[in-house]
């Protein structure tokens, strides 16, 4: 984990000035395009504040796991669940080490994350 989710502004500021930001028009039409796409078990790597979770089709997901180190990001998630049909669990670690089982996910999305993860190629070996 990065040492700036330790710091107070880390965990106080920079959550919701990512939020804000990620939160752009321009980001919200290509969630729009892509999350709906996603069935069975999904686990989104970079699941941030939860900002995908009104493109996913409750018919089509099983269950969801997200996926993020940042546990003020991933408080912003949990109180945008309440709106959701379905329950989706939040899980704190990064994306080049995820502690999920082998074959684990149908689907995993990924969206506006590997800018922020430090070892994208691990994280797409983790993935994979």
């Amino acid at each position: 984990m990065c040492r700036s989710c330790f710091s107070w502004y880390g965990r106080r500021i920079a959550p919701y000035v990512v939020h804000a930001g990620c939160s752009a028009s321009a980001f919200s039409r290509m969630r729009q395009r892509m999350v709906p796409l996603a069935s069975g078990v999904v686990v989104e790597v970079g699941f941030g504040s939860g900002l995908n979770l009104p493109y996913y089709d409750a018919v089509k997901v099983r269950r969801l796991v997200g996926v993020d180190p940042d546990g003020a990001m991933l408080a912003l998630a949990k109180r945008q669940n309440r709106a959701l049909p379905f329950e989706p669990e939040c899980l704190q670690a990064c994306g080049e080490s995820i502690p999920l089982p082998h074959s684990f996910a149908d689907t995993v999305v990924v969206a506006y994350a590997f800018c922020t993860i430090p070892h994208p190629g691990a994280a797409l070996a983790e993935i994979r």
